[in-house]
C-alpha cells in the first residue's frame, strides 16, 4: 500500500498488507487512518503514517465490495460479496448495525453517511440506492446503454457519479435526477470527487489524470500522475 500527498502526489508512506489481496482502500476524514478491505472480506485499519495495524475485523471469506467512513471517523460501513453489510465502531471493530437490503450484494457498493444512502451495482448492471439506516430501496438507476462498473458519492452526499465502463460518467443528484453525462475517448480507470463536490477526477492512461466538471461535459485540465498509475 502507498499513501500519496493529495496536492503534490509525492509518496508519504508505504507498507505491506498482511493478508489477502487488497480490494478496497479508504482514508479517514482526518487523514490519520487507512481502512483496507481485502479479497477475504477482512477489514483492517492502519495508521496512515506508519502502517501499524490499529484494528482488524475478520471477514467471511468473500471479497469486500464496499467500504466507507462516517464524517466524524467513528464508524465504518462495509459490504462483502453476497453479504453481509454492516456498520462497525471504528475504534474497536464492534458491530453496530446490520444493513437489511437486497438478498444478494453484488458488484460495487459505496456508502454516504452524509446522505444516509448506500449505492450498489447489481448483477443486471443497474445501480440501486438504499437507505443506509433501514436498507429500504429508494431508487434504481440505469447507465444504459452501458452497465454501471464504478460508483462514487460526492463528499456532501448530494451527487452520485457512475462510470459505465465505456468512457461515460453519469452524475445523479441524491434524489435520483440525472444532471450530467461526461464522455471520454476510452474507459476511465476510476472516479473521485474533488473537495468542492462539483469536480470529478479520473485516470486517463498510465500517467495522467483528467479533471472534469460535474456540471457540464468539459475537461478542465489534465494532471501528471505517478508512474504505473492504475486507478482511483
Amino acid at each position: 500500500l502507498r499513501v500519496f500527498d493529495a496536492r503534490s502526489l509525492t509518496l508519504r508512506a508505504s507498507w505491506g498488507h498482511d493478508g489477502a489481496r487488497v480490494r478496497q482502500v479508504v482514508v479517514s476524514p482526518d487523514g490519520q487512518r487507512v481502512a483496507v478491505g481485502d479479497m477475504q472480506g477482512n477489514i483492517t485499519q492502519h495508521d496512515a503514517a506508519t502502517g501499524k495495524v490499529i484494528t482488524r475485523v475478520k471477514g467471511t471469506g468473500r471479497p469486500c465490495i464496499g467500504l466507507g467512513w462516517s464524517p466524524d471517523g467513528t464508524k465504518l460501513a462495509y459490504a462483502a460479496l453476497y453479504g453481509p453489510a454492516r456498520v462497525i465502531e471504528a475504534a474497536t471493530g464492534r458491530p453496530l448495525d446490520d444493513l437489511n437490503g437486497p438478498g444478494e450484494w453484488f458488484g460495487e457498493a459505496r456508502f454516504s453517511f452524509e446522505a444516509n444512502r448506500v449505492a450498489l451495482i447489481g448483477r443486471d448492471g443497474l445501480v440501486r440506492v438504499l437507505d443506509l439506516r433501514t436498507g429500504a430501496l429508494l431508487k434504481t438507476l440505469s447507465a444504459a446503454p452501458g452497465e454501471a462498473t464504478r460508483l462514487v458519492w460526492s463528499g456532501d452526499g448530494q451527487r452520485l457519479a457512475v462510470e459505465d465502463g465505456q468512457g461515460q460518467a453519469l452524475v445523479w443528484t441524491v434524489d435520483g435526477k440525472l444532471t450530467q453525462v461526461n464522455r471520454a475517448p476510452e474507459p476511465m480507470g476510476g472516479l473521485i470527487f474533488a473537495p468542492d463536490h462539483r469536480t470529478l477526477l479520473s485516470p486517463a492512461g498510465q500517467n495522467r489524470v483528467e479533471v472534469w466538471s460535474a456540471r457540464k461535459d468539459t475537461t478542465i485540465a489534465p494532471l501528471s500522475a505517478p508512474p504505473r498509475w492504475l486507478g482511483l
